[in-house]
């Protein structure tokens, strides 16, 4: 029994055409969406050729892109998604660009929202568009939901809430850094000054999150919002950062962000230095172990040293005690040999 696939493969007349359709059917079943020629790899164009028995097409394998159109290749696809029981990628835009803004909303990071939209879309036997179109959409969704936020933060933010938040881009003079300049990178190393240095840090940004306490509770700042607006924050030049008309939301997040990393950073401190006196103490432990090991090899040797000079002393006194000597000279003798 023909499948339907086989019933339009034999009505193709070209060469070129029937190469492409059966490469285009095969990256659809294998991945969900189609390639345009110059995206076939040489290798699978081969392979078709061989598994067609077209000897004489050998030389031929280059000028596929040229010779495979793209209203065939079009026309092709439309086939191929019919045939299947697919609906095409143009057909449910708008449910796919609902579909991201839904994932969004749910705290997804991008990468997972690009997993669950490709999963969504395969389930429900729509076509997946090329990488360039998931990025493009995730990222548009992600300023889109950024401008909300921007704009219900613009109406509950106070006078004395943009004070806490310009301290990180004000300074005194022009040559001077901004603080958010300096808390960018957070110093890893376990010297007490440095790490005294990295707990000033932190109490600053920890007072000042607490400053701004009821702001955020007004908002439900998603994982992914806080993690794109704070890397966004940490790379920008500052000067941008300030004219930004979102900076009240990228600095908020860039404060966020920072406290959650230093409490994450003092406990790996803490660990490493846990660490560290453990291993100091078992040296010590070591060391005082040998030491202590020497005084008692020597102590044994002085003990044993002075049991034997008892012993030599008992014999000569029961030598003295049976002698046929009076006890005068007996005493008298054993003066003499002590």
């Amino acid at each position: 029994m023909t499948s339907p696939f086989d019933e339009e493969f034999k009505e193709l007349r070209d060469g070129y055409a029937k190469i492409g359709f059966i490469l285009q059917l095969g990256y659809f079943k294998y991945a969900g969406r189609f390639y345009g020629a110059n995206q076939f790899h040489k290798s699978d164009i081969i392979f078709v050729i061989k598994q067609l028995g077209w000897k004489d097409w050998g030389n031929k394998v280059a000028n596929l892109q040229d010779n495979y159109s793209h209203q065939a290749s079009c026309k092709h696809r439309l086939k191929i998604l019919a045939l299947s029981g697919w609906s095409s990628f143009e057909e449910k835009q708008t449910e796919f660009n609902h579909r991201i803004r839904l994932l969004i909303d749910q705290q997804l990071l991008p990468r997972k929202v690009l997993w669950k939209l490709q999963e969504y879309l395969f389930n429900n036997r729509i076509e997946s568009p090329s990488y360039d179109t998931y990025r493009r959409a995730i990222s548009q969704a992600l300023i889109d939901s950024s401008e909300e936020i921007s704009a219900t933060l613009f109406k509950h933010l106070s006078d004395q809430d943009r004070g806490v938040l310009d301290l990180f881009i004000l300074r005194d003079k022009s040559y001077q850094k901004t603080e958010i300049a300096s808390f960018r990178t957070i110093i890893q190393s376990l010297r007490p000054s440095d790490i005294k240095e990295n707990i000033v840090i932190f109490k600053t940004l920890k007072d000042r999150l607490i400053r701004l306490d009821s702001l955020v509770k007004k908002f439900n700042l998603t994982d992914a919002v806080i993690d794109y607006h704070a890397h966004w924050a940490s790379i920008a030049d500052t000067q941008k950062l300030v004219t930004h008309s979102d900076k009240y939301l990228y600095l908020l997040c860039f404060l966020i962000h920072q406290v959650r990393i230093r409490n994450d950073y003092f406990m790996d401190t803490i660990l490493q230095c846990v660490n560290s006196a453990k291993k100091y103490s078992e040296r010590l432990e070591v060391k005082d172990y040998f030491a202590s090991r020497k005084q008692r090899t020597k102590a044994i040797k002085l003990l044993v040293e002075s049991r034997k000079d008892y012993k030599q002393q008992v014999e000569a006194i029961k030598i003295i005690v049976k002698s046929p000597h009076d006890a005068r000279q007996k005493v008298d003798f054993h003066r003499r040999s002590i």
